[in-house]
């Protein structure tokens, strides 16, 4: 390795991601016999860009417009029929930065992010410009960005394909670009109906080592093939999206059948979403036993969580099996001890099981008040007064309990967040709660969205070296924001 030259090294480096260059500039540094490893990297990572590729397959008519070549293009033959499309490629960093026209030269350094195929929406012809098909073919086939490369999935679509005409040259297109994209979306009537596009997308899903995320139409990806994918180990997460009912029963039913009979492995998971019908969804407990939310796999390695809208294996946690009153307890008391924003590993709620004798001792011990809501207990508030607990049962089902714990949030009014704030300030600054029982450092809260837009940011302390910051971390309605406010 050290003796190689510069353009061999070269060679070799361009098919490395970028964490593997980022390893190859540190530990080549101060080296001066691998200066050439060094340099190369350095400027592949400097250099490498990202290529977003929109596609718009023109109607016959809309051609009219294009100007009418007077020379023939490098390698064209007469009699060649030139096939126009509008192309619109952007050029952009790998770290999301902003986007702008690519000149179609130094593909060298060039991967493909995203890349769309449509022929049906309105385009802008300063933005869109024709092109040739055969000009356009070099660029598909560029190396694909994968998750080592950049923090956003490449994703490959095919939208709004109808025609035989427009199916036939956006295939022409797609099957040069490389199976790498980790995700994929096909959303066209084709799909089902058309030979070439359903033996496209098999093939795509034989190279699943890659695809995190597919979505289909209609039947382009056969039954007893989604069926697999809950069958075979995977390394990568994995989520087929397919309309409602796309599967029958019987298909659904051998999914979970697959499942129970494995060994249970889950490195990546897999999830498919496909609303269901009421009937079929309520036949589909009955026959498993199951009220709702996780059926655990009898080696304990992984559950399938399932609703009525997708069926998700995921590793396997204590409360996906039925639980019992001392488990809620213990759960209880830790949730008291901790800070209160989560009930379980990062979770705001959970839907557990547990026999109806079992919910009674619950009822027995936090006795509702006269007239409270029934399946509804009171609420278990947390020391530091900034959250709840609330425990619900879902009372539609008799032969066992189906119920939900979660944390609700305090809302505080903008007279109580500036009594936290004022009081923050008088402190030493290290806790935003700084009480005997509960030292904080954070907290969530809800407000509304007026006060949010004028606190947030940080705030700075008086006289210590510290700043209280707030930010929102997910919008929970139009009017208030959960927020998380900290030192």
């Amino acid at each position: 390795m050290d003796l190689l030259s510069h353009d061999l090294v070269d060679h070799l480096v361009q098919f490395l991601p970028r964490t593997d260059l980022k390893t190859i500039a540190n530990a080549a540094c101060g080296r001066l016999e691998l200066s050439n490893w060094k340099l190369v990297a350095e400027r592949h990572l400097k250099e490498r860009y990202l290529l977003d590729v929109d596609v718009y397959i023109p109607y016959e008519d809309e051609l009219e417009t294009v100007p009418k070549r007077r020379k023939m293009e490098e390698g064209e033959k007469a009699g060649d029929e030139k096939e126009t499309v509008f192309v619109l490629v952007q050029r952009r960093s790998f770290t999301r930065g902003s986007a702008y026209h690519w000149d179609f030269k130094r593909m060298k350094y060039a991967s493909l992010g995203d890349v769309k195929f449509d022929s049906d929406r309105w385009i802008d012809r300063k933005q869109h410009r024709p092109c040739d098909v055969r000009k356009m073919l070099p660029i598909l086939s560029l190396p694909v960005a994968t998750r080592a490369d950049s923090f956003v999935k490449s994703s490959f679509c095919i939208d709004n394909i109808s025609s035989s005409r427009d199916i036939d040259l956006t295939m022409k297109m797609a099957e040069v670009v490389q199976k790498t994209f980790a995700k994929i979306n096909v959303w066209s009537s084709a799909v089902g109906t058309h030979p070439r596009v359903d033996s496209f997308i098999r093939d795509y899903i034989n190279h699943q080592a890659f695809l995190e995320d597919a979505e289909f139409s209609c039947g382009g990806i056969s039954e007893d093939r989604i069926v697999s994918l809950f069958k075979e180990r995977r390394i990568t997460p994995l989520t087929v999206h397919v309309p409602v009912d796309s599967l029958s029963y019987q298909k659904v039913q051998e999914i979970l059948e697959n499942w129970k009979n494995s060994d249970g492995y889950v490195a990546g998971y897999r999830e498919l979403e496909m609303p269901m019908s009421g009937n079929r969804w309520t036949a589909l407990k009955r026959s498993w036993h199951n009220v709702r939310g996780y059926l655990p796999h009898p080696s304990k390695r992984s559950s399938l969580q399932f609703s009525t809208e997708s069926f998700k294996i995921v590793k396997f946690e204590p409360w996906h099996s039925a639980v019992n009153f001392d488990w809620i307890e213990s759960l209880i008391e830790d949730w008291k001890k901790s800070d209160g924003f989560f009930i379980v590993k990062g979770k705001h709620s959970v839907q557990l099981r547990m026999a109806n004798e079992e919910w009674d001792k619950l009822v027995q011990k936090y006795d509702p008040t006269t007239g409270w809501e029934p399946g509804l207990l009171p609420s278990i508030h947390h020391p530091s007064k900034f959250g709840s607990l609330h425990i619900w049962k879902d009372r539609r089902y008799r032969t066992e309990s189906a119920i939900e714990i979660g944390v609700t949030l305090e809302f505080l009014s903008d007279a109580e967040l500036e009594s936290l704030i004022s009081k923050w300030k008088k402190g030493c600054g290290e806790f935003v709660v700084d009480a005997e029982q509960h030292k904080l450092k954070k907290i969530q809260v809800s407000m509304n969205r007026r006060t949010f837009q004028r606190l947030e940011g940080f705030v700075q302390h008086p006289t210590a070296n510290a700043r209280l910051m707030i930010a929102k971390i997910v919008s929970i309605s139009h009017i208030l924001r959960k927020l998380m406010i900290g030192t």
